[in-house]
């Protein structure tokens, strides 16, 4: 018997074996087809929000026209004015979705029960619905039930995971702008959490910018006086010129690190889930199911 007879016994005695199982795959697609649509119709609708940003900050290397001198001037005296370019930016978007910027955003917003106890959302009153089996409102409890080491309050770092699994943030390599989005229950809170997001990043960086600056101010300062060359003491100015810049520059930016390009609005369609998607994938996987149970009984019979 040839290889091309074979392929076609072998085609011919599954279809064989197929039809004459149709009884269990077909149980096995309806089973599936109705615990897919109980999915489909049970999980709550997902809605998202996303802001186009521009990424400004090496914009402040530009204010000296020999920024790599100064680079070199200030290696020269121990300070570090940190890195530019893609290094620089790579480094902000790390400090974006860092747990310690994160845990104090959710703090600030009060976001742990929205995050861990919302149920729903009502589309009409715009109110958020909280699970009573999680927290109760009236006395501002948590109820939720947990195994050790976890609390019935969640835990900072819990918050943080919660809210990574919400939020993204992704470079467009061709246009270069940064795409930060949330995904939530509830359009208007996942358009309010990511304008307040980048607002606060923009003054995080803005403020941890001040103090070092401040800092380096100070000892740049008093190293001019104590030095007696003049020569060092040009070098020290002229480093001290620079971080009077980033200082001025840091005062009057409000989009200090990301430029809004494209700013966020509350969605007025779902995002997520895709019943169909999900019904008719339940089907496929409930008729591949039936075929690998015919299949094993088969094997077992020979």
């Amino acid at each position: 018997m040839t290889n091309s007879a074979v392929r076609v016994y072998g085609v011919k005695a599954f279809f064989t074996l197929c039809w004459q199982g149709k009884l269990t795959i077909l149980l096995s697609t309806v089973i599936a087809s109705i615990l897919s649509v109980i999915i489909a119709i049970t999980a709550p609708n997902l809605y998202k929000s996303e802001v186009a940003l521009e990424y400004v900050k090496e914009s402040e290397n530009k204010l000296s026209s020999s920024a790599s001198e100064i680079g070199q001037l200030a290696s020269f005296a121990g300070l570090s004015l940190g890195g530019s370019g893609e290094n620089q930016k790579a480094i902000n978007l790390a400090i974006l979705s860092s747990r310690k910027f994160i845990s104090q955003f959710i703090d600030k917003h009060q976001l742990l029960v929205p995050l861990f106890a919302s149920e729903s959302w009502d589309v009409v009153s715009g109110k958020l619905l909280i699970n009573p089996d999680v927290f109760d409102e009236k006395t501002g409890k948590w109820l939720r039930k947990t195994k050790p080491p976890l609390k019935a309050k969640p835990s900072k770092q819990e918050a943080v995971e919660a809210f990574k699994n919400i939020f993204s943030v992704a470079v467009d390599q061709a246009t270069t702008l940064i795409h930060a989005q949330i995904t939530f229950i509830s359009a208007d809170l996942a358009n309010k959490w990511l304008t307040l997001l980048i607002k606060d990043y923009n003054q995080y960086i803005r403020a941890e910018d001040l103090h070092t600056s401040q800092k380096n101010i100070e000892y740049l300062e008093n190293k001019a006086e104590s030095v007696n060359n003049s020569n060092m003491k040009l070098v020290f100015f002229s480093l001290l010129e620079e971080e009077q810049k980033k200082i001025m520059l840091a005062q009057v930016s409000e989009e200090y690190v990301f430029k809004v390009i494209d700013p966020s609005v509350a969605a007025e369609k779902r995002d997520s889930p895709k019943r169909a998607l999900i019904c008719v994938a339940g089907a496929i996987l409930g008729g591949f199911i039936g075929v690998f149970i015919i299949l094993i009984r088969q094997f077992n019979r020979a």
